[in-house]
């Protein structure tokens, strides 16, 4: 069984605490930049970073979407992104997933049980990173080129721009099994 990674590059305006995404669900499969990035499939002591957690406060829709599943009384098969309290509590009694509640102690949301290593880079960070996995690159004949996958260049140029910009940004992403 592979891994898969869940990546959602979010961006705000600096005094602002409203968080919009750029990007859904990004990014391929390349064990060589979860090692990396989180130290997942890390066969090689390549790890640079370790996870950081999902960050505090607010996120935005689609992320918040993506990683909390929504308590719901009844389960609902036919609507993705809710799980019953009676399989959530499930989750949270097997410490398969943590629970975030309400100001009044009420279960909301759990994030999914198979979700993992979450974590979140800045934009430098990102630089990092990319810089780290174009020398591990070097010479590993399986990667294309030797060189970062062209959608992480992409998201790191997005990164500059945001910040050029007078933008704050982060990279917020999981794994999966």
């Amino acid at each position: 069984m592979g891994a898969d990674i869940h990546a959602y590059l979010e961006y705000k305006e600096k005094n602002s605490s409203y968080w919009s995404s750029m990007t859904r669900n990004y990014g391929s499969r390349d064990y060589l930049w979860f090692a990396i990035v989180a130290g997942v499939r890390d066969y090689e002591n390549n790890q640079k970073f370790e996870p950081k957690g999902i960050p505090e406060g607010p996120l935005s829709s689609d992320t918040h979407s993506s990683y909390w599943y929504y308590i719901t009384d009844k389960e609902d098969e036919d609507r993705e992104g809710f799980v019953s309290f009676e399989k959530a509590n499930t989750w949270i009694d097997k410490k398969y997933s943590i629970g975030k509640y309400a100001d009044d102690g009420k279960l909301t949301h759990v994030p999914d049980p198979d979700s993992h290593s979450h974590s979140w880079l800045t934009k430098d960070e990102l630089l990092l990173a990319i810089d780290t996995y174009s020398e591990k690159a070097k010479g590993n004949v399986f990667l294309k080129g030797n060189t970062i996958p062209v959608e992480w260049a992409a998201i790191a140029a997005a990164m500059v721009a945001f910040e050029a910009l007078n933008y704050d940004c982060r990279l917020i992403f999981w794994f999966d099994n």
